[in-house]
């Protein structure tokens, strides 16, 4: 298995959990896996990682050359190693990731799709430059380089169907080819890292009890700031208006990045809106909220979704992405604006709607309650 990543560090991320769950998963079952990442040597002895520590130099900044390109450079020998060893499969999370390994002609790669790429690298450019050229240029050579992934991977696991469309749309000369090699499969909303991290005693029917039918609708977001994927300015003017209309609710907005301290500075006469930064573990404010909403304009398969789902909080999100795939129910969507979030929570706020919503979910994660290692195996035919 190989990653660009630290995966034993603070600032992990969905997809690297998923990475490291499935990294478990394999040796719990008996299989023999060498790990690749850029955690330092004496980390990866002390969680008894057979594998390397790849080099990663102090990043240079610059916003169009991807850093897995650079480890890649910094770590010619260990690829060569990696060529030479006699394994079965490599497992690599996502195109820049894989494409280093593709272009030193690597085989047998089990390439897993956690993104489109695209898709998110359009939203995150167009706040970063204002160039149309730039942008143009940097999407043209990401699309080559899913191009070379596909052609030379063995396999690829899709997490959505979502996703899947977009490639054969995007993708038109190569088609047959990804249909041939790809497989579709939803997460599940077990994995380590949420059941680990949840809080046993669950809060009765999400607060929906006698002495708190005069409390404040608490709704939470979990959501990096770096650009607008995530969908908070979407979430911050909905939840203005409703405060604006006097609906009693509060709001608790967990994530950094660059664009956090505007918010805040935004926000300072909305006491309700409260910013928590970076934690290490949302799920505590998970736990507090009636009601999580996830605004992405952009999101395969978001790990807030599935966090909500594992603990029987409520949860809406956009209809974008592969969100409606996971939540299915009309009752759970809305559209990625601001007013018709602004709707859906206010029919919401309602506690009758909210324990129904609550309710349908709660059938929605029993569908969910699956073990992704097992299926994984069992679709990469690893033995």
């Amino acid at each position: 298995m190989y990653s660009t990543s630290q995966l034993f560090g603070k600032r992990v991320t969905g997809g690297l959990k998923r990475f490291l769950g499935l990294y478990n998963g394999l040796k719990s079952r008996g299989i023999d896996v060498d790990l690749f990442c850029t955690d330092s040597p004496e980390v990866l002895t002390e969680n008894g990682v057979s594998g390397c520590s790849l080099i990663n130099k102090e990043k240079s900044g610059s916003l169009f050359i991807p850093t897995e390109f650079k480890i890649l450079i910094n770590n010619i020998k260990t690829i060569k190693k990696i060529k030479k060893t006699k394994y079965d499969s490599i497992i690599v999370f996502d195109v820049p990731t894989a494409s280093g390994l593709c272009f030193a002609g690597l085989k047998n790669i089990q390439l897993f799709i956690r993104q489109d790429l695209i898709g998110y690298k359009k939203i995150t450019l167009s706040g970063r430059t204002n160039s149309k050229a730039i942008i143009r240029s940097y999407l043209w050579f990401m699309k080559l380089c899913e191009t070379i992934c596909f052609i030379r991977s063995e396999r690829i696991v899709i997490q959505c169907k979502y996703d899947y469309d977009a490639l054969i749309k995007r993708h038109r000369f190569i088609r047959n080819i990804i249909k041939k090699k790809s497989i579709i499969q939803l997460n599940n909303v077990i994995p380590s890292g949420i059941v680990d991290k949840s809080i046993d005693n669950k809060v009765s029917i999400c607060g929906f009890n006698e002495k708190n039918k005069g409390n404040k609708l608490v709704i939470g977001f979990i959501g990096d700031f770096s650009n607008e994927r995530k969908g908070h300015r979407i979430f911050v003017d909905a939840i203005k208006n409703l405060l604006n209309k006097g609906l009693e609710l509060e709001a608790i907005l967990v994530g950094d990045g660059e664009q956090l301290p505007t918010y805040k500075e935004e926000c300072h006469n909305y006491p309700t809106i409260k910013f928590t930064g970076r934690l290490d573990n949302p799920l505590g404010v998970v736990k507090r909220c009636y009601l999580m909403v996830v605004p992405s304009l952009a999101d395969s398969c978001p790990n807030t979704v599935m966090e909500a789902l594992y603990n029987e909080i409520p949860v809406i999100g956009a209809r974008s992405g592969g969100i409606p795939e996971i939540l299915e129910s009309e009752d759970s969507l809305f559209e990625p604006n601001s007013l018709s979030l602004q709707n859906k929570i206010e029919h919401l706020f309602n506690r009758d709607n909210l324990y129904d919503l609550r309710k349908k979910q709660y059938i929605r994660k029993s569908e969910l309650e699956f073990d992704w290692p097992s299926i994984m195996i069992k679709h990469l035919q690893i033995r």
